[in-house]
Parts: C-alpha cells; structure tokens; sequence
C-alpha cells in the first residue's frame, strides 16, 4: 500500500496490487509509521502532523507548528523530524525536546537505525549546495560528513532501508540524474565521475528506496500531472512507471 497526495491538500491510500484507493485523509507530504498502522501528513489550513489510523479509519493531530516534511524515526520511537521556520531542520519528540540540526536545509531523510540523518543544505559561506549526513543524539546533533558538494540546490536525497547507500537526485549540468552512493565510497563523492542510475527530463519531485532495497522510486512532473517511477538501485535493467498522469504533482510513502 502506498500514499500521495497531489494538488489539492488531501492523502490518498493506494493499493499497488489491487489498484484501488483504500482511504483519504486532509493532509500533504505522507508519511507511514514504523508498523505501517499509521500515515502522517500535515493539514496545509492548521499546520498540524496529523496521523491517521489505517485500520479504524480515523485521525489525530499528534503535534503542532510543523511546516514541512514531517518524518517519524523509523526505530518506531516518539521523536520525528521537520523542516521548520527559515528552512531548519528539528527534531523533537512527544516531550516537548527539540533541537536544530542544521539550517537551510531544502530535503532530508532518516537512516533506518534512527542516529543519522541525511539532508541537503545550502552553505551560505561557499554558496554552493552540499548533501551531508550528521549524527543525531538523544538532545544534540553530533559529527557531520559531507557526502557530495556543489549538486543542486533541490536535490533530493533518501537513505536505503539496509542502511547501506544513500541515493540523491541532482540536475546540475554535466551531471545530472538519479545517483546511488554506497557509505563505504570515500567522502565527498564526485558526482561527475559516476554514472546515474537513472535520469529524467522533468525533474524530481519525490525520492524513495522500496522497503527491499532493490528500487528507488520518484516522482516525474510533468506540468499539472506526475508519474511514479522505479529504478533498479544497482543501475542494472530498466526503469518502470507503475502509475503515470496522476493529477497534481505531489510525493508518496510505501506502506511497512
């Protein structure tokens, strides 16, 4: 089961093998629970992290005065992540702890065991835009790797369920496309030297490893529409679009 929602401010559940939606909510950047009982999103008109029980069929607002990209920690503990007022990104948890973990961040993403973080920043002292991993802690950000510099001030980036790579999208001229780093490469990685294992001439919009490894998928713009692609992660064979011409552009989640 996957989630997305489009232009208008609303989650749909989507069953891949059925093909049939399974459940909506009010909400925009979808988010799964470490058990897949629950889909997150914020409500655009409140600004809650509102959840929403897939079994009764029923939501909760679970935090306040977040403003983009909620991510629950995967272990499945209390604490999830945002990007907040001046692009920073913060966690926090249920108690009311919180901490910055950097500024002007424009995409992020977890490390399956919940003690990195991955994300994009722009780095106003070089002016260039970097993809960096920091250590997260219990009350502070620990030490910081740069994993690539000057890519895209958009790219995305995503951490593989097996926590073995890192994929990031860049469109910088000369070398762009769907990367996959592995975390044993030597850091800063030059993105001009590898080979994608994907491209595309639209753009990303969303960015995600399937929960066995063996894809990332994103999301193509297409003007009012997007598709829903997947790449093999080893750049071997060819890309497939599960779902094309969705309405709006908008992102998506799969389901535990």
């Amino acid at each position: 089961v996957m989630a997305g929602y489009g232009s208008s401010p609303q989650v749909t559940l989507y069953n891949v093998s059925t093909g049939m939606e399974t459940g909506s909510f009010v909400g925009a950047y979808p988010d799964w629970s470490g058990d897949g009982a629950e889909v997150v999103g914020i409500d655009d008109g409140s600004g809650c992290f509102r959840a929403y029980n897939v079994s009764m069929q029923s939501e909760r607002c679970v935090s306040e005065s977040t403003r983009a990209l909620p991510r629950w920690d995967p272990t499945g503990s209390s604490r999830f992540a945002f990007i907040g007022a001046t692009n920073t990104l913060i966690v926090r948890d249920y108690n009311t702890t919180r901490f910055d973990v950097q500024a002007n961040v424009s995409s992020y993403a977890w490390a399956p065991t919940g003690d990195r973080i991955a994300y994009t920043m722009n780095d106003t002292y070089t002016g260039q835009c970097n993809i960096r991993y920091s250590t997260i802690g219990t009350l502070s950000v620990g030490a910081t790797t740069n994993v690539a510099n000057d890519v895209s001030c958009d790219a995305l980036v995503a951490w593989s369920p097996n926590g073995n790579s890192l994929a990031l999208s860049n469109s910088a001229v000369g070398y762009a496309g769907l990367f996959v780093v592995v975390l044993t490469a030597s850091f800063p990685v030059d993105l001009s030297a590898m080979s994608p294992v994907c491209t595309s001439n639209a753009g990303y919009d969303d960015l995600l490893f399937s929960p066995d490894n063996e894809w990332v998928s994103y999301s193509e713009v297409l003007g009012q529409s997007a598709n829903l692609n997947l790449c093999p992660a080893d750049g071997v064979g060819s890309a497939i679009q599960p779902i094309s011409g969705a309405s709006g552009t908008g992102s998506f989640s799969y389901q535990p």
